[in-house]
């Protein structure tokens, strides 16, 4: 996955919000050969961004490449012209893929429950992969890592945990994950898509990206109904009932109530699907570390 981003990524460059994931973006571009005057930036509520309104970006001519924050639309007029226009439109994670090489990517997405799943995932690894990076939607832009591994390759992950949201799914063209899971379904940011469908669809293209399994929870809202046609032999349900799991004693985790239950449950199902260490999820007296900071629900 690994590739040179000035070969990739044609100035001039504009970033379109400047939260924390664009800020990473732009100090990955900057160290890896572009200067100043070749990136643009654009947030109406960050003093120091160069473009301040939308109708700004639609009078802009001169961009060829245009790194999206997932919180704008892709339905903006101006992003929609400059697609018309031939301009690149890409995204933070897909810059950080530039420093992927041999890392395995776990991809989380669902309506609930992809946060707490994803921190129980992150930290689980970390009992064995001292480098794992667990960020994406939870908070640490995907940049931060491809930047550290960048400046020092020896904090190279073995692991890449990822938390994806349906709005980052819509612009992440280089994605792919070696595994991935759909912790719920139900509905959630109509406002941004024309149908209930539309939105778990987004959802859904994870599965295209996935090498291998991805892991569905039983309990997971719609998911049920939502795949009842959806056939793929990558596809794995988990339940906290599983025979398979009864080694993990979730019932005795510090994570309270049944939907953590189906967190935890997912979480041991992947181990079991990566092959992950047998003691990675429980101490010695068998009962899971998973302690309350990990609740995100």
């Amino acid at each position: 996955m690994s590739f040179n981003l000035k070969t990739q990524i044609q100035p001039p460059v504009i970033i379109v919000g400047l939260a924390r994931s664009g800020v990473a973006a732009k100090k990955l571009l900057l160290a890896s050969g572009f200067q100043e005057k070749d990136i643009l930036t654009f947030d109406e509520n960050k003093p120091d961004a160069q473009f301040k309104t939308e109708a700004d970006l639609y009078a802009l001519t001169d961009v060829k490449t245009a790194v999206i924050s997932p919180g704008v639309p892709l339905q903006k007029k101006y992003i929609q012209k400059w697609r018309d226009q031939g301009v690149v439109t890409t995204s933070e994670i897909n810059l950080a893929l530039s420093q992927v090489t041999t890392e395995k990517i776990i991809g989380i997405t669902g309506s609930l429950g992809k946060s707490t799943t994803t921190s129980v995932i992150g930290a689980g690894i970390q009992t064995f992969d001292p480098n794992v990076f667990v960020g994406g939607n939870l908070g640490i832009p995907f940049c931060e890592y491809a930047l550290s591994v960048h400046k020092d390759p020896s904090k190279k992950a073995q692991w890449i945990v990822l938390e994806l949201s349906s709005y980052q799914l819509e612009n992440v063209e280089k994605l792919s994950v070696d595994y991935s899971l759909v912790t719920f379904l139900s509905p959630n940011h109509l406002e941004r898509y024309n149908s209930l469908s539309d939105y778990y669809e987004t959802k859904w293209t994870l599965l295209n990206r996935t090498k291998n399994k991805m892991l569905l929870n039983e309990n997971g809202g719609d998911l049920k109904f939502f795949t009842q046609n959806k056939n793929s032999e990558k596809l794995v349900w988990s339940t906290a009932g599983s025979a398979q799991l009864l080694s993990y004693n979730l019932d005795k985790a510090e994570l309270i109530g049944k939907h953590n239950q189906d967190n935890l449950a997912m979480a041991a199902q992947l181990g079991v699907e990566c092959g992950f260490p047998a003691w990675w999820f429980i101490t010695p007296p068998g009962k899971p570390w998973i302690k309350k900071e990990y609740y995100f629900y």
